[in-house]
């Protein structure tokens, strides 16, 4: 009684909240300590009345202890409780009912017996119908056998174990029944199956359950292993990402960014997390980002936006922003923030339409140049036959009035002034039409030096003798350049020096090879070019020359020849004090 006692109390305790195989020892060993009960106060007893009803309790829980050994054997092989399962235990359960409540299996005689010590006791008879109990007990057994062997959950040591116990106890199990007919060829033993049953049961339960928490230590491990390997993935990809990302809590306070947004801000390692909070940060809301992380907070909605914004480390960038909700399950925890560095794209975007529009540019100059030049062409003509004309008729009249003189003097002067706007026009048509029509000449093998010199010797005709024009000459390598076009560039160069420097300067030109490029410069010690006119330059019909000074086309034009051989026109700061404009051009292979 004891272990069947400290069986039910221990595997009880165990059972937890589902019905697992703890449950059905529990209820086994309760049933057994009820059993062996009975045997003890049917042995240690004399009163005949007694006897029988100790008798009796035994009848009704054998097959109650049959139920719940099925019931335990199925949870252990994996099988669940089914329709044939069910029907065996009404069957046992209608046969304990009966055995308890009808005089079918208990007679009201009494029989002196031995126990397995020798020792007389007296013992309830019971009827023929206890057969069936005898019948149920090996069809109980053979039902189990054939779970157990088929059982994927038990290891061939368990299932040895199992059927050895089950078998023990069923034989111990059928020597009851013999004693219970009035039989002393062998002495009931069933008080002592759950001795046998016992080290079995628990055996199986702490042994599958030692398997159960291996495995669980094993997947415990797996999947510690495999959230770490997740982790580094995450982790990687995090400090890997092309673009720079941050998570922000609720607060606004920044959590973690990534090195590429350290790059993209200009911070020193980790000072972009350190005590910055975005929805305060003065620098984040004049970049109007502060408003686009509140609107996301607010609204939980996905955020885009271009923003240009001037770091703590006077880093000045154009950012592109995308903000998205973070979220743990439904509930918003914070705000994921993918920031993209779009300068360099901005200004090529920005290239590329400038391109456009200058492309459009040369196209409008072509038609307007082709549709000019002829008109103005006859006009020319027509001009310098009137003044001819006018002048065969001043010698016609010789000697008129004087305001006759005057009046011609003045028509002279009308007629000279159309010329004169008339070759002003044509000079600007035919500067356009190079513009649109740069880079179509042949190209050869052009000596850098050969050309400069002659540029200057027909630039040097236009400045006065108090300026002064420095040569130096490197002796750079040959260039595949049109000689012409390369003339024009640097003869415009040349001439927009001097006219910069005025009638006191000094202009320099010099030829040089750096890297596998001939080098053309030309610096003056004029004023320079003021900062507001830098970026437009080099446009076309820009200057900064008096009106009737120039057409603004002179830097375009040589812009788009020194581009069209594969090279660079830049503008920098002359040594001399006023500008310096460089001709980079590939050196000949």
């Amino acid at each position: 009684m004891g272990v069947s006692l400290t069986l039910a109390v221990l595997h009880f305790w165990s059972a937890g909240r589902d019905r697992n195989a703890d449950l059905w020892v529990a209820s086994w060993a309760g049933l057994a300590v009820v059993f062996e009960m009975a045997r003890w106060v049917e042995i240690h007893t004399e009163d005949r009345q007694t006897v029988i009803e100790a008798t009796r309790v035994q009848v009704v829980v054998a097959p109650l202890l049959i139920c719940t050994l099925v019931g335990f054997v199925r949870r252990m092989s994996g099988r669940v409780l089914n329709g044939a399962a069910l029907y065996f235990a009404i069957a046992n359960v209608g046969f304990a009912i009966a055995a308890a409540t009808t005089p079918w299996f208990m007679t009201n005689e009494t029989v002196w017996l031995h126990d397995a010590f020798g020792r007389p006791y007296q013992t309830g008879v019971t009827t023929e119908a206890i057969g069936l109990m005898a019948l149920a007990i090996p069809v109980a057994l053979i039902w189990m056998a054939r779970d157990i062997v088929r059982a994927s959950s038990l290891d061939l040591r368990e299932k040895a174990l199992l059927l050895g116990s089950l078998v023990s106890y069923a034989l111990l199990g059928l020597t009851s029944i013999a004693t219970a007919i009035g039989s002393d060829v062998v002495p009931g033993l069933g008080e002592y199956g759950p001795l046998v049953m016992a080290f079995s049961l628990s055996y199986l339960l702490v042994m599958q359950r030692r398997r159960l928490e291996l495995e669980l230590e094993g997947l415990l491990v797996e999947r510690s292993h495999a959230l770490l390997a997740s982790e580094q993935r995450f982790r990687n990809l995090f400090d890997q990402a092309p673009i720079g990302v941050f998570i922000m809590g609720l607060d606004g306070w920044i959590e973690s960014v990534n090195p590429r947004l350290l790059e993209i801000v200009g911070s020193p390692s980790g000072q972009a997390v350190d005590g910055n909070n975005v929805l305060s940060s003065e620098t984040m809301a004049r970049a109007g980002i502060a408003d686009a992380v509140r609107h996301c907070l607010e609204t939980g909605e996905v955020v885009t936006g271009d923003h240009d914004y001037t770091s703590g480390w006077s880093k000045t960038s154009r950012l592109r922003l995308i903000l998205t909700p973070a979220r743990h399950g439904r509930e918003q925890v914070g705000v994921l923030g993918l920031v993209e560095d779009i300068t360099e794209r901005t200004a090529l975007e920005g290239q590329l339409r400038h391109s456009q529009k200058l492309e459009s540019l040369g196209q409008l100059a072509a038609g307007l140049a082709h549709e000019i030049n002829n008109p103005m062409a006859y006009v020319r003509t027509n001009l310098g036959l009137l003044r001819s004309d006018w002048d065969a008729m001043q010698k016609e009249l010789g000697g008129a009035d004087p305001e006759v003189n005057e009046r011609s003097s003045e028509m002279e002067a009308l007629i000279d002034e159309s010329m004169e706007g008339v070759n002003r026009t044509i000079a600007i048509v035919r500067d356009m039409r190079e513009f649109a029509h740069s880079g179509e000449e042949d190209r050869v093998e052009t000596d850098v030096d050969v050309v400069v010199e002659s540029c200057i010797r027909v630039a040097g005709t236009h400045h006065r003798q108090t300026t002064r024009i420095e040569e130096c000459y490197g002796e750079p390598p040959s260039v595949l350049a049109s000689r012409g076009q390369l003339q024009q560039v640097v003869v415009n160069l040349v001439m927009n020096a001097l006219q910069a420097v005025g009638d006191a300067g000094r202009v320099k030109v010099q030829t040089s090879c750096e890297a596998n490029e001939t080098v053309i410069a030309v610096d003056d010690n004029g004023p320079g070019v003021a900062p507001e006119n830098r970026n437009r330059l080099f446009d076309p019909f820009f200057t900064t020359k008096g009106a009737g000074e120039g057409t603004g086309l002179g830097l375009y034009i040589s812009y788009q020849i020194i581009q069209a051989h594969g090279g660079t026109l830049t503008l920098g700061e002359s040594t001399e004090g006023g500008a310096r404009f460089e001709v980079r051009l590939p050196v000949l292979a």
